[in-house]
Order: structure tokens, then sequence, then C-alpha cells
């Protein structure tokens, strides 16, 4: 059996808002246009009786093709609100995007604030044994989803 990773999916709040803040902040660019789906299939598909949602995949330019997507999705009418994020709370927690430098990191830090985006943690710096060093911080995007930002250096 082969298997990939095809997508990570953000249910959105306002999509249009969300897809701008991942084209801005982090330079994704749509890779599947916006369309809408509604019917019997959809509801049966993800246990949403009635469900009717539209979407837009975005993917990050070096990715290809190929590469994985991240799909936003906005529901008519049925979003669900849930408690603010936290780092320890059980369940998928977080989409990380890895940069090729700390420097590079602190600045795309500072771009997802400019765009919207918010801190949880700080820029924080450790050395890992037989690893290497790790830079990283957690951030939200506008709608409260966590986003990790790394980075991560070989020891001389």
């Amino acid at each position: 059996m082969k298997i990939r990773l095809a997508h990570v999916s953000i249910t959105a709040k306002d999509m249009t808002r969300l897809r701008e803040f991942y084209e801005k902040a982090l330079g994704f660019v749509v890779s599947r246009p916006e369309r809408g789906f509604s019917g019997d299939w959809l509801g049966k598909g993800t246990g949403v009786p009635g469900a009717g949602i539209k979407r837009v995949h975005l993917r990050l330019p070096d990715a290809g093709e190929g590469g994985a997507h991240l799909e936003l999705i906005e529901y008519s009418g049925t979003t669900r609100e849930t408690s603010p994020p936290a780092a320890d709370r059980a369940g998928l927690r977080h989409v990380a995007f890895e940069t090729e430098s700390a420097e590079e990191l602190a600045g795309l830090r500072d771009r997802i604030i400019r765009n919207g985006g918010g801190d949880l943690g700080e820029i924080s710096e450790k050395e890992i044994d037989g690893l290497g060093t790790v830079t990283f911080v957690y951030m939200t995007d506008p709608e409260g989803n966590i986003i990790e930002l790394l980075n991560w250096r070989t020891s001389p």
C-alpha cells in the first residue's frame, strides 16, 4: 500500500480572511480555486446533516503541484465554536512550518503578527544531543488555529 499526505484542513469562520492571511503571512498560493459543495452525499460523508461548504486549497510555492495542500473550508451556518486554543489540549494541535534559518523564523513571526496572527509563546532555542539546535515558537492565525514555526541547525 502506498499513501501520501494529501491535505490538512481548517474549518474557518471566515474563509476569505483566513486565505488572505495564509497568502500574505506565509506565502501560500491557491492551488485549487474556491468551490461550493452541498447535498446528501456531503452530509453523509462528513456526518453533518444538510452540510453546505465552500472550500479552497492552498499550497506553498516550493511544494509543487504534488505536495500537500492546506484546505480551508467554511460551512454554511453550521460551524460550532470551541474553547480557545491551548498547546496542551488533546487532539490535532498545530501545523508546523520550517524555515531555513533562525533569522528567517524571527522575520516570519513578525509577518504573522503584522497580518493578524498572534503569539502563544516566545521564540525559544534548545540544543538537543544528537539532533542539533532547534529554534521554535507557537503562534496563532487570525482564527486561533495554532501554527508552529521551527528551524533545525545541526551541531558542528
